[in-house]
């Protein structure tokens, strides 16, 4: 699958989210944006106020597999 990154950006832009995307890997870092498109999706399953970027970057980093560990 051949895809270029302005596809995924223009297809990001057609979301309404709370910030603007400028480096996918560090905006949706803490999965934020990610919920806000899913909200448009299934908005009866993405409750957006349980999205704290602070508490869910918190998370990935205890997460995050450690080296070594498979």
């Amino acid at each position: 699958m051949d895809v270029n990154i302005d596809d995924i950006y223009k297809w990001i832009d057609g979301y309404t989210i709370s910030r603007q995307i400028r480096n996918i890997e560090e905006d949706f870092s803490d999965a934020v944006p990610l919920a806000e498109i899913l909200k448009n999706h299934f908005p009866k399953l993405v409750d957006l106020h349980s999205y704290n970027s602070k508490k869910l970057k918190q998370f990935f980093k205890i997460a995050k597999p450690k080296k070594g560990n498979t």
